[in-house]
């Protein structure tokens, strides 16, 4: 099950350059906290084991929909420091992630884990709408004139 997440990454390889041409960066921020929040959606109201299957196949798509084009920005929010810039959001990347362990291992001994579900759904759906709002903004920002 968990290798169908990889496929999941794999299947936006292939469509990840119509996307992009189609959705442009704010649309696929949008789109993949959607998708990861579908995921985990399944997940959470899944009766069986075998919901985690599409949940996986959807968790990987969205997640590299949303985290590529958060890293993409992250590279060209400073371009003099580019290498700063990457390197500080790999460690807000990877301290989340073990933060996000340690904290989600208490709420599953204390309440279980369909809160932890419950809060993916809530928290990437918005991570995925402000960030592409924020995209948008800047866009338009950027060039008054496109209404972008």
């Amino acid at each position: 099950i968990l290798g169908v997440f990889g496929l999941g990454g794999l299947l936006y390889t292939l469509v990840a350059r119509r996307l992009i041409a189609r959705l442009g960066e704010f649309g696929l921020a949008a789109l993949g906290g959607t998708v990861v929040s579908i995921a985990f959606l399944l997940l959470l109201i899944g009766p069986t084991w075998s919901w985690a299957i599409p949940a996986s196949l959807l968790a990987g798509l969205g997640m590299y929909m949303l985290h590529n084009t958060l890293q993409a920005n992250a590279t060209q929010m400073a371009p003099q420091a580019r290498g700063i810039a990457v390197a500080l959001f790999a460690t807000a990347l990877f301290l989340g992630q073990s933060l996000g362990v340690a904290c989600g291992a208490a709420v599953i001994d204390n309440a279980g884990a369909e809160w932890i579900f419950a809060a993916a759904v809530l928290g990437l759906f918005t991570i995925g709408m402000l960030f592409a709002r924020a995209l948008r903004r800047r866009a338009k920002a950027d060039n008054p004139e496109n209404g972008a």
